[in-house]
């Protein structure tokens, strides 16, 4: 077996998250009146900061959550496969002081030692192609597209048999503009002491898969990466899914059907397939 898994940077997951749970509300209502309405006290932007902070500080759902319960980061504690003791890095009568940062150390370690392999979402193509190198897979094995994007439109129930197309909510675009919230992300003691371990494990990825390329060869992952690179293009000017939801808000879902396994999940899969086999004389690419 072979175990992988990919970090994200703390702070953008965590507003990652908090916008997915926002989309699933406003998606749920009649609108995103609807929501600031039954949500928020008003559609002013402090009550909506009152409440995306809220989500910052006390969202520790250890499935889809923003914090650990003191446990020095969300990723952290997922990625150790086993539940790390609740408070054992950050006291909460004192949240912004780290009890023991050599501890950190151990439990970023252990991380390593379980997994073959750890990626970077912020550097997802040279995570891909290094992942591809190390498996002896094609280029073609590791094309990808993106989904569930904050950019696409999203199907959304509204009433019985009756659905349609909403935009979800943009974090970057409505959340980070507001300078309360930028200042608690950047500035926060808090938040920097809830994360300390999120921040050293993704850190520590990021060099591993500086030595993973080191180890490949550069001129051998550049060239690679490159190649991966030029068919990524190609198939997103040849291929275009079908997902539920257009680019321009209708609803398809009879089309995405057709083009898609199951809801968003292998969408153009078949388009890739006829590309790979243009390109490698493989019948078939697995998208990652």
């Amino acid at each position: 077996s072979y175990l992988w898994t990919f970090m994200r940077a703390p702070t953008e997951r965590a507003m990652s998250v908090a916008g997915m749970k926002l989309s699933k509300q406003i998606l749920k209502s009649d609108s995103r009146d609807a929501f600031y309405a039954s949500t928020l006290d008003n559609t002013t932007t402090t009550n909506l900061t009152d409440h995306v902070m809220n989500l910052l500080q006390h969202s520790t759902n250890i499935h889809d959550g923003v914090l650990s319960e003191g446990r020095g980061g969300f990723q952290l504690q997922f990625g150790m496969q086993k539940y790390i003791e609740a408070y054992g890095a950050v006291d909460p009568l004192e949240p912004t002081k780290i009890i023991d940062t050599s501890n950190f150390l151990n439990e970023v370690s252990k991380v390593f030692k379980k997994y073959d392999f750890v990626g970077i979402v912020e550097r997802f193509d040279e995570s891909l192609v290094a992942l591809q190198l190390l498996l002896g897979l094609e280029t073609s094995d590791v094309l990808y597209f993106a989904v569930n994007t904050r950019q696409q439109w999203q199907r959304a129930k509204v009433a019985r048999g009756k659905f349609v197309c909403r935009k979800p909510f943009d974090w970057q675009v409505d959340l980070l503009t507001d300078p309360a919230l930028t200042d608690y992300l950047i500035n926060s003691p808090e938040w920097l002491a809830q994360n300390y371990g999120d921040h050293l494990l993704y850190h520590a990825a990021s060099l591993s898969l500086d030595k993973t390329i080191l180890k490949i060869g550069l001129d051998v992952f550049a060239y690679e990466l490159k190649k991966f690179r030029a068919l990524l293009k190609e198939a997103h000017e040849k291929c275009h899914p079908k997902l539920p939801c257009s680019e321009d808000g209708v609803d398809q879902l009879y089309k995405s059907q057709y083009d898609c396994r199951d809801g968003m999940v292998g969408c153009g899969e078949s388009c890739l397939d006829e590309l790979a086999e243009g390109s490698t004389n493989h019948s078939s690419s697995r998208r990652v």
